[in-house]
This record gives C-alpha cells, structure tokens and sequence, in this order.
C-alpha cells in the first residue's frame, strides 16, 4: 500500500491492528486478513555490531574482515532464513564463486512469497 496518501495509510494500518467488533467486521466484509496472519519477507543490511548474537558466534574468522563487511539478513515472520556477508576478496567476487548464493536466495524467497499468496488467498 503506498504512503502517497496518508490518511488511507493510516485508517488501513487501524483496520489491521485493530481487535474492536467494527474493525473485524470490516476486515471480513473487504477479506482482509487479521494482520498477525500476514507474512512477511524481510531483507535488511546489518554491520556485525548489530548481528544477532547467535550469527556473531557462526562468522568466519578471515581476520578484521568481518568488522568492516556488511551483512544481509533475510527473514520470514521475524525468522531469519539466511545471513550472508560481502566480506570477500576482490578475485573471488564473482558470481560463480562467492556470489552464486545469491540465485539460490533470489529463487527460495520467490518460492516463499509464493507459498505465502496461495496461503493468504485460500484463507480469505
């Protein structure tokens, strides 16, 4: 849903957090899901400072290189599904050496975001 129109955004946000008989009411009457049903991929940039601690401890030890890398975390419903890093020597940034992880993740999110629609429209 685009910001671009503030007051929508903000009624849309009340319809989903919203537990009153009204609000449910509309929710069903537009087949909208209760927000705690709606799944979500999310994908941000971390520095190790700010990893979770038990993705701290899995890093490799490649010297001060993992201080200065940024890391991207992928997660589904607040679980994270992958960590990777860009720490990686200027020779090896190809990718059909360090990078080809990348296809992989592309293609199992898109498999997640699939399974996650099908999900969401059999439940309305």
């Amino acid at each position: 849903m685009s910001r671009t129109n503030p007051e929508l955004y903000k009624f849309m946000t009340h319809l989903f957090d919203c537990s009153c008989a009204f609000c449910a009411d509309m929710r069903k009457e537009l087949k909208l899901p209760i927000r705690k049903e709606v799944k979500m991929l999310k994908v941000e940039y971390k520095t190790k400072d700010e990893l979770p601690e038990e993705h701290k401890k899995s890093l490799s030890e490649n010297g001060s290189g993992s201080e200065y890398a940024t890391y991207l975390i992928i997660s589904h419903n607040d679980k994270i599904i992958r960590v990777a890093s860009d720490a990686m020597e200027p020779e090896d940034a190809i990718f059909s050496r360090d990078l080809n992880w990348i296809k992989d993740a592309i293609e199992n999110v898109y498999k997640i975001g699939q399974i996650d629609a099908h999900d969401s429209i059999a439940s309305v």
